[in-house]
């Protein structure tokens, strides 16, 4: 039997904000306190997430049975159970039916990327995470893919 500690284990969550401070025009520090500005989204994505939007089609978090509505999933095959997995960051699932499509068409791609995302006989390595929102797709590692989850989550809750 799977254990979800196994293809979800505990993520650190570290703070998305930043620290700056102002200086004065002369280039020393101003006697303004510190102030903590929120990044955009789009400027978090790790730099190690491969762009692969351009060869996927679009609604392919329905297709592969993701319904709910964060802007941010990733997905990946779970040999185990024989079925594609999500992951938006607050919660996680299986989807029904999707299993073939991904194996077929996804992980394709993947190959081409030299990205494991879980159809062989052994765990993913890789994940692909979607933006809904701007309709991007990427592969990443799935440690730093389920991290980045967690933190767009808690950062936009």
């Amino acid at each position: 039997m799977i254990q979800l500690a196994e293809l979800f284990p505990p993520v650190q969550k570290p703070d998305a904000t930043v620290t700056t401070t102002r200086s004065s025009s002369a280039g020393k520090p101003s006697s303004s306190p510190a102030r903590t500005a929120r990044l955009p989204v789009d400027a978090l994505i790790p730099h190690d997430f491969v762009d692969v939007s351009h060869l996927l089609d679009p609604g392919l978090d329905r297709r592969l049975g993701y319904h709910r509505d964060a802007r941010y999933v990733g997905l990946f095959y779970e040999p185990r159970g024989d079925e594609v997995i999500w992951n938006d960051g607050a919660s996680y699932g299986f989807a029904l039916g999707g299993w073939r499509y991904f194996a077929d068409e996804v992980q394709r791609i993947a190959d081409h990327h030299a990205c494991d995302l879980g159809v062989g006989a052994t765990a993913a390595r890789h994940m692909l995470v979607i933006d809904r929102r701007q309709h991007t797709a990427y592969l990443a590692e799935r440690g730093t893919a389920q991290r980045f989850l967690a933190d767009i989550a808690s950062t936009l809750s």
